[in-house]
């Protein structure tokens, strides 16, 4: 069977790419494009329904698109111009237009107002199945994906296990982290696939600082300030084998887990050093300094010897607003002090651990482990190789990425799946052209 698009996943990034592919035939008033969606699941927009807990985080409320795009640790550069065109703000018009209410919380997360991803999940099956006819089927598994080259329209055969073969004149792989994909692209046109890493992770401490801190489980601190000095690595953003070292550094709130530490602090200095973290096998040291907004620390321990605090046990007078069972930890376990001890009677020496307790403390960590559903991985179809104007293939003319499959990747808050709705989105436009039939003999360069 004949297909104007046939869309590899049936996710946040191949819907968004059927509608948007839709729409835009619509207004230009072209024939409408017969398109389909195959999807490996029993059900699509599995992802999407988990996101956020189940509550969906659509996007993030920063509408400014170079400021949006700092929070891709991959892709940044090259997300600019596709942000310009379909950013955050595009995004909460267009699913407020189809009666989806969103809401702006404090940090800047935009959920829907019902708090449920189905209300999202809705709207996009709404508008593509209901709206534009696409065709979407499930446990439609692919089994092959290649093209007959020098024929009139160099058509694209794909195989999959819900029909024999079909055929189209142009494929979005918008798979997801799928090594599959990845092979497909390179075997179609020697794409370069940049290896996946784990993004997006929590730290595992190791035993000594897990029993440290054994007792704040569920503690979470507003803001800290975390460092880590590892070997650098080619920094992805730079083009092709230039290095370029970056500091790992990070601030935000930190939340104490009954392995080690996770929290947006931890998951943003995860994703943006990905690669380092992978190489030295998650085995390194991170600073913490938990209070970043205080710089005078020490001047403020040496001030309680002698005010109004002086009478007061270290241990149970907190100074700095930090949680009750972390200050007593940080003062008893790691500036090891004496419980009893009182703001009177502690030593210059005594002021200075505490000191760096608390500005400079240096944990080791040993391991990862996955944040809960939204593990995203870096890596993927090298973006050397992609126009992102149009997400199409620099390699094999008709095919694009979307989503995921690319090497683009973001920290947690929305910055995923407005990936995943920008890279649908340019996609799905381009799509929507009639390709001009072509006797090719080569992949393009």
């Amino acid at each position: 069977m004949f297909y104007d698009v046939v869309i590899v996943g049936g996710g946040a990034a191949g819907f968004f790419a059927a509608i948007a592919c839709a729409e835009r035939a619509r207004s230009l008033s072209l024939r409408a494009p017969h398109i389909v969606i195959l999807d490996a699941g029993t059900r699509v927009l599995d992802k999407v329904r988990i996101s956020g807990g189940g509550r969906c985080n659509v996007t993030h409320a920063l509408f400014e698109p170079r400021a949006f795009a700092s929070h891709y640790p991959r892709g940044s550069r090259e997300l600019l111009g596709p942000l310009s065109t379909f950013g955050p703000r595009q995004t909460v018009e267009w699913f407020e237009r189809r009666g989806v209410a969103l809401k702006t919380e404090a940090d800047g997360r935009v959920f829907p107002v019902s708090d449920s991803s189905e209300t999202v999940i809705d709207a996009l099956v709404r508008a593509a199945v209901q709206e534009h006819r696409v065709e979407v089927k499930t446990r439609a598994r692919v089994a092959y994906l290649n093209r007959q080259l020098g024929d009139e329209r160099s058509a694209f055969h794909v195989g999959a296990s819900a029909d024999d073969a079909l055929t189209a004149d142009r494929v979005l792989l918008a798979t997801g982290a799928s090594r599959t994909a990845w092979q497909w692209a390179a075997q179609l046109g020697d794409h370069h696939i940049v290896p996946p890493v784990p993004s997006l992770f929590s730290f595992v401490l190791d035993a000594e600082w897990k029993q440290c801190f054994a007792a704040l489980a569920g503690v979470s601190v507003p803001a800290v300030e975390l460092h880590v000095a590892v070997a650098g690595t080619p920094d992805e953003r730079a083009p092709r084998g230039k290095q370029r070292r970056r500091p790992l550094r990070q601030r935000g709130p930190l939340l104490f887990t009954h392995n080690g530490i996770s929290g947006p602090a931890v998951l943003a200095l995860s994703a943006f050093g990905a690669r380092e973290f992978a190489a030295c096998n998650y085995r390194f040291a991170v600073q913490v300094n938990w209070v970043p907004d205080e710089p005078q620390v020490l001047e403020a321990l040496e001030q309680a010897r002698t005010g109004a605090d002086r009478r007061k046990l270290v241990s149970a007078h907190n100074l700095f607003g930090l949680p009750r069972r972390l200050w007593r930890c940080l003062v008893v376990e790691c500036a090891h002090l004496d419980a009893s001890l009182r703001y009177a009677d502690l030593s210059h020496a005594a002021a200075t651990a505490l000191a760096a307790a608390l500005t400079g403390l240096r944990v080791q960590v040993h391991g990862r482990s996955p944040f809960k559903e939204e593990f995203v991985t870096a890596g993927g179809i090298d973006l050397a190789d992609v126009n992102m104007s149009t997400c199409e293939s620099r390699r094999v003319r008709g095919l694009h990425f979307a989503g995921e499959v690319l090497n683009v990747d973001g920290v947690t808050g929305g910055f995923n799946l407005q990936n995943a709705w920008t890279t649908g989105y340019c996609a799905g436009v381009a799509m929507a052209q009639p390709r001009v039939p072509v006797a090719e003999t080569a992949p393009s360069p």
